[in-house]
Parts: C-alpha cells; structure tokens; sequence
C-alpha cells in the first residue's frame, strides 16, 4: 500500500501531472507497464482494486440516495419551475452518464459531482486512479462492478426521470384545475355583487315611481286651470288674425301695381339684350378663322419638328456606332498593355526566382558541408575523452552513441546532400519576394486538407494543384484582394512520400525567408482525434514559435452540430498552446475569409523563424530510421553534456 501511495498518488494526484513533459514521462505505456509490475509482485493491486470497488460502492449509493431525495421531494403547483430545473439536471447528467457507459472514461469527474458527499479531491483522485489502470480492467473486479453499478445507477435515473415527468404533467393539470377553480370563485362574487345592485335598483324605482304618482295627482288640478287660460288666449289670437288678413289684402292691392310697371321695363331690357347677342355672333366668327390660321401654322410647325428629330436620331446612331470603335480600340490597347506588362512581371520573376535558387542551393551545400567538419570533429573529441582518466564516467554515457550510428549519419548526410544536388532549380513564376509593408501569414498543411483553395479564395486566383495529388508544386507568394491587405504563402503540402526533400527545403524556404506574423496550421474538418494527431506533427516542426500559431479549420459546413465541435475543437487546442482558432466552409466568400484574418493580424508583431540543421533532420522526417534520428538528438544532447563539463 505504500508502494502504491507513493506512485499513485505523487505521479497521478498531484496537480503538476498535468503539465506537458510530465505527462508525457509518467504516463507513458512504458512506465504504466513497470508501475503495474510492481503492483502485481505486491499486495498494492489488491489495494487499487478495493480502492475502484469503494468508489464504485461510494457513487452508486450516493447516486442512490441523491435520485431517492429528487423522486420523493414533495412538490406543490407552485413549485413546478423547480420541478423542471430538476429534469434538466437529471436529462444532462443522464447524457453524461450514457458517454460514460458508452467509452468516455475521461467525464468520470462529472458524473461523481452530482453526489455532494464526494469532495473535489477524492473525485478527481478516483478519475484519474481509473483512466491510469484502465488498460488492466480484466485482472481488477473494480472496474467490472463500476459499471455493474453505474449501469444499475442509469436504470434507476431512468425511473426517477419517468417519475418527475409524471408528476410535472399532474402538478400542470392541478394547476389549471385550480386556476379555474379561481375563475368560476370569481364569477361567483361577481353574480352576487350584480344581484346586490339589481335590488338596490328595483328599490330606488318603486320609491320614483310612488313620489311621480303624488305628483301627477297634485299636478292634475293645475292643468286644468291652465287649459281654461289657453282657450281664451286662442279666442283673442284669432281676431287679431282677421285684423291682420285685412291688412294683407291692401298691400297685394298696392303690389299688383308695382308688377305692373316691372313688366314695362323687363320688355325694355329684353330689346337690349337681342342687340348684344347681333354683336357676339359677329365677334365669334372673328375668333373661327382666327383658330383655322393658326391650326395650319401648328401643322406646317409640326412637320418641321419631325423632320429635325429625325434627323438629330440619325445623328446619334452615327454617335454610338462611332463610340462603340473606340471603344473596342481602348480595349485592345489594353489588352496589349496588360500582355506587354504580364510578360515583363513573369521575366522579372523568373531572374529574381533563378538568383533566389542559386543562392538557396549554395547555402544548403554550405551547411552539408559544415556539418561533415562537426561531425568529424565532435569524433575526434570523443575519441579523445575516452582515452582520458579523469572523463571515465562521461565516456560511458558518450559510449551508447558508438560509432557505427556515426557513420550511418554521415552516410545519411550525404545522401541528403546529393538529393539537394539533384532538386531542379523551379522558374515557374509567383516565386517569393519580400515586402515589410505589410503583415504576412504562411499557410501549412497535409495534402488535401482545402490550403491551396483557401489560398485561393484569399488572393482571388486560380493557382495549379497536381492534379494526380492534389498538392501544391512550390511555394507561392500571394496578397489578399480584400480588406487593408496582407501577404500570405501558400507551401508544399506535408505527409508525401516523394519529393520529401524537395517539399521540406520548400517550407523551410517559405517561413525562414522572411519575418511572420502568423503561422497557420491548416486542418480539414474530420474525427477530432485525427485532427489533432494532424496538428501535433506539424506543430512540433516550429514548437519554438508557438505565439504565432493559429489553427484553421477548413469543410467546416460538414459539421451537424457547429456549436457542441467548436468547443471541443477550441478545448483540445488550448491542450497545445493554441488559443486562436478559424473556422472556414466552402461557402464563406474571400472578403468574410479576409476579414476574420485581419482581425486575428492586428497589433501583430513579425519573428524571423530559424530552424536549426537538427530540427531540419528530425522533424522533417528526413532520415529514414527512426532510430537513427532519435540517436542524433541524443548525440548532441550529450556532446552539450561533455562540453559543459569540460569548461567546468
């Protein structure tokens, strides 16, 4: 047990584990395999099993009693929101339990936190004890009942759930039934209170209607008298009538005589009036001819306009025929501008791109050949420190790198050296040029992972892939065709087996020329495991210069569930130090590509990238043993060894 103390708690609780480098050398096979031994030769097996056995025992009568206090909680209509907050709960543990039972051993955490007994500590020490001795589940019981349990914990979640589901639907119907209940109360109250009304109505009319008798009764006697008042009123009007009638009579008198003498005078007028109409019909025949002299101006008029519009249409015809042939002719000079230019670009590119070859190729002879001279002469030194007495115990170390590995290396070298020698010099154009005006991106990917489209859409161009592969030849300098502008190199795809030389020194060429803002690792959207095992490999190639990565996640139409991958994809990079991540479909336009990529270049500052001969070698997967590489980085870790020795 204290065995197991020590390993598994030092190298699997602490928090330090989660660091990189101590991951990757504590939980590696090897060592799980060696720490499994030990526990196998010792009682500390036993222990991880009754360890696993009271964890499972532990969650599944926490889960127990944490569904039995959900499913036999009392519940009122009023609490119907707490009711369903607790479905949720359960609906999404439910999911994480499922992934659990299905193979994702990594959420164990979350499912132990719904139990409030368990605190943070023992959970996390549980989950990890587990992921840790998972490959040896078959010789720990443990684990068989952790599932038995887990297993028997989702039926009984099922049942809770169905209860809840039951109860909510009861608690709503109660509700409504309540509800109008209150209602039909109400309208109760409210009949009353109508009826109430009604009667103090009826009331206050029967005690109108009494004191409107008493009046009309008092009132009865006075209209009598009053009838006797207008009668006699009538028989005086009546006589002032006839007074009135005679008096009417003298003034008709009085107007027939005056209807008399209007008669005389209308008889005058109407004389007047036929000697004004002799003088209209006269002007009216001046205004007739008038009107014809001046229609037979307006047609004469008329006919002219005509024929000047006609003449101004032909006019304008002749205009457009003649605007159309310069038209063709600005164009064809054009034409010939363009092509004169164009040619002179492609011969100025194909020199600078010839001189860029030769002073690349020259370079790369040079440092072959730089190499050679170390290696012979870190042998020397070697062979010197072993014949020396006080260097004995380094001399053991430097020994397991012996010298049939140095000779491989040099034979390896050599064979690199005349591979360069045998790389065409390309005079294709779109060759690289330097430009410290603006920021530049350099675009890296395997094969068929959308780089060269994506380069595309960015420049507005139409660059050639190799049909047969779908890979770009070489590496292209390109300038986005939108926004404020940006350079950005499109190189070789990665993961080919031929032209694997002539592929890396393009690379090699493309982020070392000149400075970058921003390396983009491209990933076309697929399985997240592979996308990552895409990203370590290239990644591990510029590990040096991890703030200028930004991974790129191409086909991102194909997702179903955008949201849930995003996630996970920004999770999983975060793992390698990648906090920027764009996310590209086939239907994105360049000017929103363009955009999106200006926004990640702002405030953005340009490295110059250096990769050494060694990670040339190693990480470029240039020498074709594996071992043979791993010996190499060996070889210069300890010769660094020696030599700090030796100064001290």
């Amino acid at each position: 047990m204290n065995k197991f103390k020590k390993n598994a708690h030092q190298l699997i609780v602490q928090k330090e584990i989660d660091e990189t480098e101590k991951l990757q050398k504590y939980l590696s096979n090897e060592q799980r395999k060696k720490m499994w031994i030990n526990l196998n030769k010792t009682v500390g097996s036993e222990e991880v099993n009754n360890f696993i056995r009271n964890a499972s025992q532990k969650l599944s009568d926490g889960l127990f009693y944490v569904f039995k206090d959900f499913q036999y909680k009392q519940y009122s209509t009023s609490q119907i929101q707490e009711i369903q907050k607790n479905i949720e709960i359960l609906y999404n543990f439910s999911l994480i339990l499922q992934r659990f039972l299905e193979g994702d051993v990594d959420i164990l955490y979350q499912v132990m936190v719904l139990v409030p007994k368990l605190n943070e500590n023992y959970m996390k020490t549980v989950q990890r004890i587990y992921i840790f001795f998972l490959e040896y589940k078959i010789q720990l019981d443990g684990y068989l009942q952790m599932e038995n349990s887990l297993f028997q914990a989702n039926s009984n979640l099922k049942v809770c759930l169905d209860y809840l589901y039951l109860k909510y639907q009861f608690l709503e119907q109660l509700k409504q039934v309540e509800e109008k209940k209150n209602l039909l109360e109400l309208e109760k109250y409210q009949m009353k209170v109508d009826k109430s009304k009604m009667e103090d109505t009826i009331k206050i009319n029967e005690d109108t209607l009494n004191s409107l008798r008493e009046l009309f009764a008092q009132n009865q006697d006075d209209i009598q008298n009053q009838i006797k008042l207008i009668k006699d009123q009538h028989l005086q009007e009546i006589t002032n009538i006839s007074n009135d009638k005679i008096k009417v009579e003298q003034i008709i008198s009085e107007l027939q005589d005056q209807y008399t003498d209007i008669q005389y005078n209308f008889t005058q007028l109407q004389n007047v009036k036929t000697q004004q109409a002799m003088e209209l019909s006269l002007v009216r025949n001046l205004q007739n001819q008038m009107l014809i002299e001046s229609q037979n101006k307006e047609q004469t008029i008329k006919s002219q306009s005509d024929q000047a519009i006609n003449q101004i249409e032909n006019l304008k015809k002749e205009l457009l025929e003649q605007q159309l042939k310069n038209q063709k002719i600005s164009e064809y000079c054009q034409d010939l501008q363009i092509l004169n230019e164009q040619m002179r670009s492609e011969f100025n590119q194909l020199q600078v791109k010839y001189t860029i070859a030769e002073y690349q190729r020259s370079q790369l002879f040079e440092e072959c050949k730089k190499n050679k001279v170390e290696i012979k002469k870190k042998t020397d030194e070697i062979v010197k420190l072993q014949n020396e007495k006080k260097t004995t115990d380094l001399v053991g170390q430097v020994s397991q790198c012996n010298h049939v590995s140095l000779i491989s290396l040099q034979q390896q070298c050599d064979k690199v050296e005349n591979q360069l020698k045998l790389l065409p010099i390309n005079n294709e154009p779109n060759y690289l040029e330097k430009n410290n005006l603006d920021p530049v991106v350099v675009l890296i990917g395997i094969t068929d992972s959308g780089k060269t489209t994506l380069f595309n859409k960015i420049c507005k161009s139409q660059e050639q892939v190799d049909a047969a592969k779908s890979t770009t030849k070489q590496s292209i300098l390109g300038q986005s065709a939108y926004g404020q502008g940006f350079q950005v190199i499109d190189t070789p795809g990665l993961a080919t087996l031929q032209n694997k030389i002539q592929q890396a020194v393009g690379i090699l060429n493309a982020v070392s020329y000149q400075p970058l803002n921003k390396i983009f690792f491209i990933l076309k959207f697929e399985k997240l495991q592979l996308m990552v095992n895409q990203l370590f490999k290239q990644i591990f190639i510029f590990h040096r210069y991890r703030k200028l990565f930004i991974a790129v996640i191409t086909h991102f139409d194909k997702s179903q569930e955008k949201q849930q991958d995003q996630q996970k994809i920004l999770q999983e990079m975060k793992k390698y130090g990648i906090e920027q991540v764009l996310f590209f479909s086939n239907q994105d336009s360049g000017q929103e590509i363009c955009n999106q990529i200006h926004i990640k270049l702002i405030n953005t500052i340009s490295i110059q990238v250096e990769i050494t001969d060694v990670e040339f070698l190693n990480n470029f997967d240039l020498l074709e043993d594996p071992e043979m590489a791993e010996d190499l980085f060996k070889f210069y870790e300890e010769l660094f060894s020696i030599s700090s020795m030796i100064i001290k």
